[in-house]
């Protein structure tokens, strides 16, 4: 049996993981090396991994169907 992924309600997502991805990397660029705000790249990440798990979960329901 295999069960539904679950997303972090404190953030969003993006209609594709391409989206996502761009996103990411568009934040990233604003984090600096030297004690930059590292908290943008984790917000990047976290619309990365929501974006994944709505995509995953579509999957699981299409093929349920």
């Amino acid at each position: 049996m295999i069960t539904k992924l679950e997303t972090t309600d404190m953030f969003s997502d993006r209609s594709s993981v391409n989206e996502a991805f761009q996103y990411l990397d568009d934040i990233l660029k604003t984090v600096q090396t030297e004690g930059g705000d590292r908290i943008a790249a984790y917000t990047g990440a976290y619309v990365l991994y929501n974006t994944v798990v709505n995509h995953y979960n579509k999957q699981l329901e299409n093929k349920d169907d």
